[in-house]
């Protein structure tokens, strides 16, 4: 009686460490949000524990509600699920599930191209929100000491909005938006047709 019994803990035992080995497989093997990147990247989770990883470094899971901060290079991004924030320069964007954006960022010039392939993003730059859907493609920039938030359209209409004022930037077009903290001024200078 002792054999068998020892025999069944054995094959349960056996069968708990193939599932083990089954599941972590499928874990190692699930694609995280984040798809590449050419540059370092900053990633706090959702505790506030902080992770630089370096481009040659290789690249840990990164879980929904992560800050990935990109402080150069490229960076492709479509979580399966939840979301992360995208802190570029001096912008700001939420990717949710089912959306696929890739970012271009130049630190010397601090501009980022924002180029959506599915879904859309709001992109938050100063005072200044720029919505982005699929196959809609934006060079956004921040002046901080002048308090103007530039925007480029590469493809696309783009809409923005400044302390509630819209603005419709076309293809080809830059517009730059700022406003006036104590009077809510809003000044939208230099709009051109490229």
């Amino acid at each position: 009686m002792d054999q068998v019994f020892d025999s069944k803990k054995a094959i349960i035992a056996i069968a708990l460490v193939v599932m083990g080995l089954f599941l972590f497989q499928g874990i190692s093997m699930a694609e995280g949000p984040i798809l590449s990147r050419s540059g370092a990247i900053h990633v706090t989770d959702p505790a506030g524990v902080v992770s630089v990883i370096n481009p040659t470094d290789p690249m840990p899971g990164v879980v929904s509600g992560s800050k990935v901060e990109v402080t150069g290079g490229s960076i492709e991004v479509a979580p399966a699920e939840g979301f992360i924030q995208l802190l570029v320069g001096g912008s700001v964007a939420t990717v949710k599930a089912g959306d696929k954006v890739k970012v271009n960022f130049d630190a010397a010039s601090r501009k980022a191209i924002f180029a959506v392939e599915t879904g859309s993003i709001i992109v938050v730059t100063a005072n200044t929100t720029t919505t982005l859907a699929g196959g809609q493609q934006a060079a956004i920039s921040l002046d901080k000491a002048a308090g103007i938030a530039t925007v480029e359209s590469l493809a696309g209409d783009i809409e923005t909005v400044t302390v509630g004022v819209k603005t419709a930037v076309s293809k080809g077009s830059i517009g730059q938006m700022s406003a006036d903290s104590r009077t809510r001024n809003v000044h939208i200078e230099n709009v051109q047709n490229g």
